[in-house]
């Protein structure tokens, strides 16, 4: 056998043992399930204000619950998280959001103004997308996006609230069976999670997040019995801040973006950072206190300006 011949086999060798070991890190039967979370963006921005870690900033076309996250969960345990993360074969890339990314502002928002408009998703792509790709309808960066994106209409809260006869006030609050009892009845009758964020100069607690089960064909389901604590992102920081304007603020995104050295970022570099536990005023709500569910205040409201 020549050496070129030598070197064919090799090669054809090594690309089988990378592609079992690809498909060997990943195996769908490690989860059976999705958490499906969605955020109240005024009640993250009171948060923001109440903890001074970071900068909020609400786009004018947000005007509804918006996506926190789609992770794949086994039974009642946290996770898988960070799925082949060591390859960079899913290694986070920024390039590939952009037919979605006036969607992504409006429904899967990062509120948090001083830090990179794609860290959020970064964020979410590496520790939960990674391991949802052994599911063919959401096996790529785009089309785990697009899911939550299309969920999000699906499982529209303020509809659901509102029908409900929940909306958003200022001088209103409700009973936390109020709230409990709408959520169930848009949601064919499963009982979600509710988180609250509680304020404890002002003794009120804000609704927060609604996390709820799908199967794998994204039908609501019931949760297990024992389901985990919200997961909490923590931002990071950058020294560029976004403009205000939605349309600026989206030019600026992909501005940035294409300013990035070195395409997709690493998720593994992601998955080896110290994630810093929940914050103590975002927990599940008291069930024996009103439930606040404030309008949503724009930038320049809620800064005065």
């Amino acid at each position: 056998m020549s050496l070129l011949s030598q070197l064919q086999v090799v090669c054809l060798l090594l690309v089988q043992l990378q592609q079992s070991v690809f498909s060997n890190a990943f195996n769908s039967d490690e989860w059976d399930h999705f958490v499906f979370a969605q955020q109240w963006p005024m009640t993250s921005c009171i948060e923001v204000n109440m903890t001074h870690e970071h900068v909020c900033y609400i786009p004018r076309n947000v005007s509804t619950w918006t996506v926190h996250g789609l992770w794949p969960s086994e039974g009642s345990s946290m996770g898988p998280e960070f799925c082949n993360t060591e390859s960079h074969k899913l290694d986070f890339d920024p390039a590939l959001l952009d037919p979605i990314l006036a969607q992504l502002i409006k429904y899967w928002t990062n509120i948090y103004q001083d830090t990179d408009l794609y860290n959020f998703w970064k964020h979410e792509w590496c520790k939960h997308g990674t391991c949802a790709v052994t599911l063919e309808s959401v096996d790529s960066e785009l089309k785990y996006f697009k899911k939550g994106i299309q969920l999000q209409n699906q499982f529209d809260l303020l509809r659901i609230l509102r029908e409900g006869g929940i909306t958003p006030s200022d001088e209103t609050t409700y009973e936390y069976t109020e709230f409990l009892n709408a959520l169930e009845r848009g949601l064919g009758g499963f009982q979600p999670k509710i988180f609250c964020v509680h304020d404890k100069v002002t003794k009120t607690q804000y609704i927060a997040q609604v996390e709820f089960c799908t199967d794998k064909n994204f039908n609501a389901i019931e949760c297990p019995a024992k389901q985990r604590d919200s997961l909490y992102f923590v931002p990071e920081s950058v020294n560029q801040q976004l403009p205000r304007g939605r349309l600026e603020y989206a030019a600026a995104a992909k501005s940035m973006r294409r300013q990035m050295k070195g395409g997709p970022e690493s998720c593994q570099q992601h998955s080896d950072r110290v994630q810093r536990p929940k914050l103590d005023s975002e927990s599940p709500c008291q069930d024996t206190e009103a439930l606040a569910y404030p309008v949503i205040k724009y930038s320049r409201q809620m800064l005065g300006v």
